[in-house]
């Protein structure tokens, strides 16, 4: 559950903080891009579990 918490606060900060500061970078910025793929991945992944 913590983690549920954690991870979820993380990804909706992370995309808060990118776009304030670097709009939406290309694919190629790529800790982003790693990032922003592994936090739709568990949306989807929380989605589909509970």
């Amino acid at each position: 559950m913590y983690i549920t918490n954690f991870t979820d606060s993380f990804c909706f900060l992370f995309q808060k903080i990118n776009i304030h500061f670097f709009g939406h970078p290309p694919a190629s910025y790529t800790l982003y891009y790693i990032i922003t793929e592994q936090c739709s991945q568990w949306s989807s992944f929380k989605t589909t579990a509970s």
